[in-house]
């Protein structure tokens, strides 16, 4: 495989630590916050919420750390081709279902009054969900550009953004 293929999914795997480390530490936020903050504008079982969620991209991550980029290492996309639909298609999910959790996270406006920590956890947030979105977009680039050399009919549905940069390059 090309040094440029290693490379792209050397900074995948690293962006999956930084993920890693920075859901545990909004876990660990979390947890405080329900411990610490009395406010009554600060929602509960925030800790609970973030745990399932994590369980879900945790699973993804492992997939694709475990099966998908070592068969693409090894000049096998064809027998990982499945896993990378199946990713693809949890990445669109998770867009469709998570869009207006994104949004809330994103314009929530958190009262003056508010907890120091709970406000920390909300700044937290957002630049974490910020990070996730750059991710699964530039992954999404990199398993779309890895398919495509094995099955040419697949181009039709590709993101129309991906077709111009295949093109361009």
């Amino acid at each position: 495989m090309s040094n440029e293929v290693n490379s792209e999914i050397q900074e995948l795997v690293s962006d999956h630590k930084s993920l890693r480390d920075d859901f545990k530490e909004l876990i660990i936020m979390a947890k405080e916050v329900e411990v610490k903050c009395v406010d009554p504008d600060v929602p509960k079982e925030i800790s609970t919420f973030l745990l399932r969620f994590w369980v879900t991209i945790e699973a993804l991550i492992q997939k694709e750390e475990g099966t998908i980029f070592p068969l693409i290492l090894d000049d096998r996309v064809d027998e990982s081709y499945g896993d990378i639909q199946e990713v693809l298609a949890v990445h669109r999910c998770f867009e469709k279902e998570l869009q207006p959790l994104i949004d809330e996270v994103l314009n929530y406006e958190v009262a003056t009054k508010s907890c120091d920590l709970w406000k920390s956890l909300v700044k937290r947030t957002r630049l974490f969900v910020e990070d996730l979105q750059a991710h699964v977009k530039k992954e999404d680039r990199f398993l779309k550009k890895s398919i495509v050399i094995f099955d040419s009919e697949s181009i039709d549905e590709l993101d129309l953004e991906l077709e111009l940069e295949l093109e361009v390059s």
